[in-house]
């Protein structure tokens, strides 16, 4: 079975929340089930919009998740390449450049668009989409 899991930063940009996504009127909320064994209960946290991103289900080669809008290394033939994790028609991809896309699967191998092999991919997290927008402002 496939973990659906969502993260987003929280409203001040401090802190990652991990959890259920939620969107209601034009607040974006990530939500966490707290059991402290005696009462249950569920917390919403606003986040940013465009931090919000779906797990892959992919871990990189740290054991880190891979999320939708993480940034990603990997070893080409010739030189480190890096690429963005997005989710387009149906799944999840890296795209590398501006566009060119790569799907995913559970064995971190990418289908070439417009190739029919294989190719196994070491990816790395290396940071995420906003991350790169807030360092260039």
């Amino acid at each position: 079975m496939r973990d659906i899991k969502f993260r987003g930063k929280t409203i001040n940009g401090k802190k990652w929340i991990y959890g259920s996504y939620a969107l209601q009127d034009k607040y974006h909320m990530i939500s966490i089930d707290r059991n402290d064994g005696i009462t249950k209960m569920l917390m919403f946290h606003s986040v940013i919009p465009e931090t919000v991103g779906q797990f892959t289900g992919l871990k990189d080669i740290n054991d880190i998740d891979i999320y939708e809008g993480d940034m990603c290394s990997y070893q080409s033939l010739f030189k480190r390449e890096k690429g963005t994790i997005v989710y387009k028609n149906g799944a999840f991809k890296l795209k590398i450049g501006d566009n060119w896309f790569a799907y995913l699967d559970k064995k971190q191998e990418y289908q070439d668009m417009g190739a029919s092999s294989k190719w196994n991919l070491d990816l790395e997290v290396i940071g995420y989409i906003t991350e790169k927008k807030e360092k260039n402002k």
